[in-house]
């Protein structure tokens, strides 16, 4: 009987060294945590996070990265509609190609975005949310000034806004604002009689004549 606890005991100490070394990874951020233990299960080790290529970390509610240096060999990670400011954890990891940042408020954050896209990393950082007021808002920008495009909006419901923060942030700080067509401005009949002349051809021929269908 004594021989058999002694050969238990010595099966049990191995396993308990072994689970003692599959160390995990300190997030700060509880959400963080949650939307990694989404995608890799929730028994994951430090060991096998440096492995991962890949992370969709989407609409989590994540304000803080910390953690995320530890998958050293991430290429490829979504944080689309989170509530990121501080985006330089990602600096810290040699091997990412892409990150998509669509719907965090980037402002506090924008100049290591920057430092990301001039590495080579492709950076989608589209102002807004797919689905969210407002639509797609385009940002543009050198040295001296910034030009923003949205998407045409030519009608929405009641709710439609206010449009989304960071549109309505751009749209006060604009120095001049070009919307495609004055409609305060303009003759109903004669702008029908332009559509008529340069939205149809005029020679009989159709857009089938123009532009080959298969």
């Amino acid at each position: 009987m004594q021989n058999i606890k002694k050969i238990i005991l010595l099966l049990i100490i191995p396993l308990a060294l072994i689970g003692c070394n599959q160390e995990s990874i300190n997030f700060e951020d509880a959400n963080l945590e949650a939307a990694v233990e989404a995608e890799l299960g929730d028994s994951f080790s430090e060991e096998e996070a440096e492995n991962v290529t890949e992370l969709n970390l989407t609409d989590a509610d994540i304000s803080n990265l910390e953690g995320l240096q530890q998958f050293s060999s991430l290429e490829s990670i979504s944080l689309q509609d989170n509530q990121v400011e501080d985006f330089s954890v990602l600096q810290e990891l040699e091997q990412l190609e892409f990150v998509n940042v669509v719907g965090n408020p980037l402002e506090a954050g924008q100049d290591q975005l920057d430092e990301l896209a001039d590495e080579g990393i492709e950076v989608i950082q589209t102002v807004g949310r797919a689905d969210g007021p407002g639509g797609f808002l385009w940002k543009v920008e050198d040295e001296n000034t910034e030009v923003y495009l949205q998407g045409t909006i030519h009608a929405g419901v009641a709710d439609f806004y206010p449009l989304h923060e960071e549109i309505e942030k751009a749209y006060l700080k604009a120095d001049v604002v070009v919307p495609e067509v004055d409609i305060t401005n303009v003759d109903q009949s004669e702008m029908q009689q332009i559509n008529m002349s340069l939205g149809t051809y005029q020679d009989g021929s159709t857009v089938k004549d123009h532009i080959s269908v298969r």
